[in-house]
């Protein structure tokens, strides 16, 4: 047996008597993953706890480690004004191209409408473009200055339909990059809603520091409760009877030094 980090992130206890039937697909914080049954370390209820990755369910949250540091990120205003854009038409009696603002905040006023590229290469541009929709289309979930999460709800209706392979795609370039968003479409009666929503403490962390301008939130609730399990999840690695000697060490130096995230069944 031996404490590792697997290939998905996850902390595990390898163990090569598990029985290997099938792969086990589930999906965390609107990260689907796949994998065959292993020994995992999972958060229910404030306690640690290792059980089999088939045994995975509801309330449960899977302990993701990833080897990058948090960024100090820049705001695209460009990329902004590409989100600004990206519901237009044409005015046939005036001749000029109609932008769609349902919510436009005022500290953005600087922020020209452009034409939607679709080419976000780098984490600030993609990052930027969901803050400028977050204005928009979204809003801070907050209670008495603590950040908890962003919901974004974006009307993809008639013509619009086509980009949901769009964000479809950036939400898995995100989650390659360890940052991870939640999406649902709703049916309304005006057609489709794409709604994203995320509690990921890094990108809300990001998005505080940007809507500064606006409102300072004292506290970031996953930051945290994050940190706050963090310690508990050192102390059990050191304290319980079933985990490993093996691999422990080099768990526990990543724990101190990677960034961690809790990743809860969904």
């Amino acid at each position: 047996m031996k404490l590792s980090i697997d290939q998905n992130n996850f902390l595990c206890v390898d163990h090569p008597e598990i029985p290997q039937v099938k792969q086990y697909t589930y999906q965390v914080a609107g990260y689907q993953f796949s994998d065959w049954d292993k020994g995992m370390i999972v958060l229910h209820k404030k306690d640690f706890k290792i059980l089999n990755l088939k045994h995975f369910g509801d309330g449960m949250n899977l302990i993701y480690v990833k080897d990058v540091e948090c960024w100090e990120l820049n705001l695209k205003k460009d990329v902004v004004g590409q989100g600004y854009g990206l519901f237009s038409g044409f005015d046939e009696v005036s001749g000029e191209q109609k932008y769609f603002w349902p919510g436009a905040r005022a500290h953005l006023d600087f922020v020209v409408p452009a034409k939607c590229r679709w080419n976000f290469s780098w984490l600030e541009d993609k990052l930027s473009l969901l803050y400028g929709l977050t204005l928009l289309y979204g809003k801070f979930e907050a209670k008495k200055g603590e950040l908890m999460s962003i919901k974004i709800q974006i009307p993809l209706f008639w013509q619009y339909l086509k980009y949901q392979e769009n964000f479809d795609q950036i939400i898995l370039d995100l989650q390659k990059q360890g940052i991870f968003l939640k999406k649902d479409l709703v049916e309304t009666n005006n057609g489709i809603v794409y709604q994203i929503s995320s509690n990921d403490w890094e990108l809300l962390e990001v998005f505080a520091k940007w809507y500064e301008a606006i409102e300072k939130f004292e506290k970031i609730s996953k930051k945290f409760f994050t940190q706050d399990m963090k310690d508990k999840l050192i102390a059990f690695l050191l304290s319980d009877v079933n985990i490993p000697e093996n691999g422990r060490q080099d768990v526990l130096d990543k724990i101190h030094s990677w960034v961690i995230k809790f990743l809860m069944k969904s």
